[in-house]
């Protein structure tokens, strides 16, 4: 009999406890970020010690290692542009603290859980982190559109109870951009390799080619290590395990982190992006103010390419997690995330195989 990802994920922690042989293993919510800058605190799930909190959800306060590295939507960027309150953050590393920290711009409503059931237009879902669920409501838009196998689908359809699905709250169409002072400092020491980029090839049984653009520069980057586990945003809850994820294929976005644990002790790790639909990533060429319009030479597995979108009179925009304006925020050879508009989405997981 096939189980859904959330009895698979609860076996998994079950059996596993530690799933991971680090000693910080955590998600959740980024609810504080500390004054001194050292660490931060989630609203989450301790995979690792989970025994100190009753195998609950509960607050959990993050040490950030010496050679700690954040990773910003698939960008390596410095910790104070990373990490806000509100935003889905994966913490992984050792004693010392946290030497990997996997953060989500999006807020803490873009969730993935099971349907329990819709009434008066509210949709409740059980949301499972580790042993740990509860219960989340949250109001259907009336244009919230229903996808499943990515193809549009009626309601009934996808929120059938017990189905597995992401609910994305709407958002309009944005473009985070990144000054040079957002980089400076993002590879420590004790960081022997840090990139960000694309998946070229991934053949079955080896470890992926990457495609990476430094400057107008694009070489091919094949991780040389022995094992390489990989951390999932999974479609808006980073996790590390049995639940849904998004396919490696060409084109993925990913960053590749190897850091130094202990003296002498590398770890290694590929962090993969979920799909997001209309997401243009890359450095600008050109923008112009009075048309909105806007180049950006995106990097893609057969290298870059000129992508051009049209920016309305209510995109966001934002210049290292501030509001700002266009012409401030869009010089040339910035690099920028631009996201299309979106209604409230809900769509369906896959369940995993069946153990």
């Amino acid at each position: 009999m096939k189980r859904t990802w959330a009895a698979v994920a609860l076996a998994a922690a079950v059996q596993g406890g530690a799933a991971s042989a680090s000693s910080i293993f955590v998600e959740g919510v980024v609810t504080e970020v500390w004054p001194d800058g050292k660490g931060y605190t989630v609203r989450g799930y301790d995979h690792y010690n989970h025994k100190r909190y009753e195998d609950k959800i509960a607050d959990i306060r993050v040490k950030i290692a010496a050679n700690g590295v954040f990773v910003l939507d698939n960008r390596l960027v410095r910790r104070e542009i990373a990490l806000a309150a509100g935003r889905w953050a994966y913490a992984i590393g050792s004693s010392a603290g946290a030497s990997l920290s996997v953060v989500l711009s999006e807020p803490a409503g873009r969730i993935v859980g099971q349907v329990v059931g819709v009434e008066a237009a509210v949709l409740t879902l059980k949301v499972v982190q580790g042993l740990d669920s509860y219960d989340r409501r949250i109001p259907l838009a009336e244009d919230a559109a229903c996808r499943a196998g990515g193809k549009a689908a009626a309601r009934d359809a996808v929120l059938k109870p017990g189905g597995s699905v992401r609910v994305a709250p709407a958002r309009p169409q944005t473009v985070l951009a990144f000054s040079a002072k957002a980089f400076e400092g993002m590879i420590p020491k004790g960081v022997p390799t840090a990139v960000a980029g694309v998946v070229k090839d991934a053949p079955a049984g080896a470890n992926p080619t990457l495609c990476i653009a430094r400057g107008v520069v694009v070489e091919d980057f094949t991780p040389q290590v022995r094992k390489l586990p990989i951390v999932y945003d999974v479609c808006g809850d980073v996790a590390h395990g049995p639940a849904p994820k998004p396919d490696l294929a060409p084109g993925s976005p990913v960053v590749f982190v190897a850091y130094e644990k202990r003296p002498g002790k590398v770890d290694s790790y590929l962090v993969v992006q979920a799909p997001d639909d209309g997401r243009i990533e890359g450095a600008v060429k050109s923008f112009d103010a009075a048309t909105g319009r806007l180049v950006v030479a995106a990097l893609g597995p057969a290298g870059l390419r000129d992508a051009t979108v049209t920016l309305g009179a209510a995109a966001t925009i934002r210049l290292d997690g501030a509001a700002a304006p266009a012409a401030e925020a869009l010089e040339e050879g910035r690099q920028v995330s631009v996201y299309a508009a979106r209604p409230q989405t809900i769509e369906t997981l896959p369940a995993p195989a069946a153990r």
